[in-house]
């Protein structure tokens, strides 16, 4: 029987009961079973989730139809009754998903077999086929799930606990199954380097290779130091004696293959040692290239080294076959004298893939308007347009000025899946979409609108638009828009289409008013709450202002509590504090500076943020609520963040924030030496994971990282320098 399909009948007994009691000779005779009793204790005294799954494991052997009227009276006899222990079961499943940290706690205390079947009911949602509703009760375990994942802090109050209870017995097919589903379900979010280090070495083969499975699928969603972390686990084990014979390099094609993305923590030095029969094989060898193609933390120093080691085990690195194997190694090529027209063609064309790497864009590009120049050193670069790939980002302003309208417009397709285009590079582009100087004709530009994609619909003058007369706004969706372009296309089809419809596509809702929300009557807005909530990220302050007025006056029991925030500050004062959890949610998944433009009244939202946090950080699951407005905690506030729980995600989230005051970078510096120690002492991985927060290190802590990794600290000040 099911888990969900266990507890339901389970329940249905236990209400059943209440219209059998005296049904039958000899009903009011029969004994409770011990473990029926237990089962019933569990509920009374508040433990339904070991209530609930030791409900499920007693189901499955046994019949409880004969027991009915002896568990009402036994219900009775703890001075309850159905309808409280039905209200109280519903009420703690309704909220625990809200409340993390006390899930965790109590699935910590569950022993073994009940934690397994806990957990397993909660990340399936009540069956393996998402859930069902419980006979009686407003439980559904599906919506139980949702909530906990929804919820900051959640994913990590499943993953955790999973990691803590069955790391041990990872070996066993239960926790095996139980953590790649946690893993996976949480994109390996809350994986850390100190967990990773209690991987077991010893691990059945199966095993190991299961795992790693997992690992290199969530590989981009883990941090540097966890992706350092698990490559030492996978070196140690391809290096232990019953796997190498003695003195036999590990490095060989096999492992090379085995390591998938976490090749590219190699060290240089190792790299240029592997004997050139393995690298041979390893290059030979199809999914090599789509291995190849996938390392998008690689580094230039890493991937030289591939290259040198590859040509000098025969390959002839110009040679089109050879490009095609290099995958992302081709993003460093550095023999561009010895390509002729073609060979650089092909390699310009094998570098579109360079767009995906997380780094050293500008060396790329650099290498990139070398190839161009040396193919269109023999052809014009109207004839090449729609061949170049995405170098055509690397073309000067006179070059962009010299396109014709219609190689332009043929390259259409490609011009709207480069990355990396500036503005002025896109305005020429989208002048020339539009032929230049001349006016087209309204039914020209409405055609041509459906052609410009990507960013170049939000580079299109004003004057353009202004001669259509009619549009077909379903196909703006997925385009950007301007704030004026959005409120021009808004009133152009607002005399023929419900707002409904407009609301639907895509960036339009930035061209609704103020008066167009206030000309809404009550029914009508209420039908468009769904697309309005779903649209509040693309509104202006003003404008998310003018929609709280209007929720307070025609709808305010479906007011977004993310509203709050833009009425005047007494009205978010009188909230009650139910309002803290919905607020706090709401908030950290927001930039409050594009809502809130004010820095005072941001202040008085960051005092009613710490007010529903009783002014304090307790840990992890506090940051995790925090979200975004971590950004937003005053200096004085941030130094009282002291414990290493906390610390240790908080300093995780201020990595995002951009606008930092003077102070609060002081004091975030401080809390980064606090809690990492002598930045002289540090690893590449921790320099990649704090990113940006790097450049908040002193002159002289500054100098010694860049000697030690100059590499690593040139991207991150570019990084930073683009945002």
């Amino acid at each position: 029987m099911q888990p969900h399909l266990c507890s339901c009948w389970w329940i249905w007994c236990v209400c059943w009961s209440s219209v059998a009691v005296g049904d039958g000779p000899g009903e009011s005779e029969k004994e409770l079973p011990a473990e029926v009793q237990q089962i019933l204790d569990q509920l009374l005294d508040g433990k339904y989730i070991e209530g609930t799954v030791h409900a499920i494991e007693y189901l499955r052997k046994h019949p409880v139809e004969d027991h009915q009227a002896a568990m009402l009276r036994y219900l009775y006899s703890r001075g309850s009754s159905l309808h409280s222990l039905q209200a109280s079961y519903t009420d703690y499943f309704a909220g625990i998903g809200r409340r993390p940290r006390q899930l965790a706690a109590h699935l910590r205390h569950l022993d073994t077999r009940s934690f397994l079947l806990g957990v397993n009911l909660l990340y399936g949602g009540g069956s393996s086929s998402g859930g069902g509703q419980l006979p009686f009760t407003t439980v559904r375990f599906r919506d139980v799930r949702d909530l906990i994942l929804q919820t900051p802090g959640g994913h990590r109050s499943l993953f955790v606990t999973a990691w803590e209870r069955c790391l041990p017995r990872v070996a066993t097919s239960p926790c095996l199954e139980l953590l790649t589903k946690a893993l996976r379900l949480s994109s390996a979010a809350y994986l850390r380097p100190e967990m990773i280090a209690h991987l077991p070495l010893d691990l059945p083969e199966e095993i190991f290779r299961n795992i790693t499975v997992v690992f290199k699928e969530l590989y981009d969603d883990m941090t540097a130091r966890s992706q350092r972390a698990i490559y030492e686990w996978i070196r140690q084990i391809l290096q232990r004696p019953n796997r190498q014979p003695a003195g036999t390099p590990w490095i060989v094609a096999e492992n090379l293959w085995f390591l998938g993305r976490f090749v590219v923590h190699l060290p240089p030095e190792e790299i240029q040692k592997i004997n050139l029969n393995e690298i041979r094989h390893f290059i030979n060898y199809d999914n090599a290239t789509k291995q190849l193609d996938s390392v998008y933390d690689i580094t230039p120093a890493t991937a030289r080294a591939f290259q040198e080691r590859i040509n000098a085990s025969g390959f002839d690195m110009a040679n089109t076959s050879t490009v095609y194997r290099l995958g992302l190694l081709v993003c460093f090529f550095d023999n561009v004298q010895e390509l002729d027209t073609g060979e650089a063609r092909s390699l310009l064309h094998q570098m579109i893939k360079c767009s995906r790497l997380k780094g050293f864009q500008a060396d790329v590009k650099k290498l990139k308007a070398q190839l161009l120049g040396l193919v269109l050193s023999s052809q014009r670069l109207n004839e090449t347009l729609d061949s170049i790939s995405d170098a055509i980002a690397c073309l000067s302003f006179p070059q962009l000025d010299s396109l014709s309208t219609e190689s332009v417009r043929n390259a259409a397709a490609v011009l709207g899946t480069v990355r990396g285009w500036t503005p002025g590079q896109t305005l020429i582009l989208a002048d020339k979409f539009m032929g230049g100087n001349k006016i087209a004709a309204s039914r020209n530009v409405s055609s041509v609108l459906d052609l410009l994609n990507g960013s170049f619909l939000k580079e299109l003058p004003l004057y353009n638009l202004l001669h259509m007369t009619s549009y077909n706004v379903s196909h703006l969706d997925q385009k950007e828009l301007r704030k004026s372009q959005a409120l021009f296309l808004y009133h152009l089809v607002s005399g023929t289409m419900p707002v409904q419809e407009i609301l639907r596509c895509g960036q339009l809702v930035r061209g609704v008013t103020c008066n167009h929300l206030r000309a809404l009557d009550p029914a009508t807005f209420r039908q468009l709450d769904g697309l309005l909530r779903g649209s509040l990220s693309l509104l202006s302050p003003l404008q998310l202002n003018c929609l709280a007025q209007k929720y307070r006056q025609d709808a305010p029991d479906l007011m977004p509590p993310l509203l709050l925030v833009t009425l005047p500050a007494r009205v978010l004062a009188m909230a009650p504090r139910s309002i803290c959890k919905p607020l706090l949610i709401a908030l950290g998944r927001v930039e409050l500076s594009s809502i809130v433009p004010q820095p005072a009244k941001r202040a008085e939202v960051m005092e009613s943020v710490l007010w529903c946090l009783n002014y304090t950080i307790q840990d992890e699951y506090d940051v995790d609520i925090l979200g975004r407005t971590i950004c937003y905690l005053s200096p004085d506030f941030i130094r009282t963040i002291t414990s290493n729980k906390a610390l240790n995600e908080a300093l995780i989230h201020f990595r995002i924030c951009r606008n930092l005051s003077p102070a609060q970078k002081r004091d975030v510096r401080n809390k980064i030496q606090e809690y990492y120690g002598d930045p002289t002492a540090w690893q590449p991985e921790l320099m990649q994971d704090l990113g940006p927060l790097v450049t908040l290190l002193s002159r002289e802590d500054l100098t010694t990282v860049a000697e030690k990794f100059p590499d690593i600290l040139l991207q991150l000040a570019l990084d930073v320098e683009g945002t």
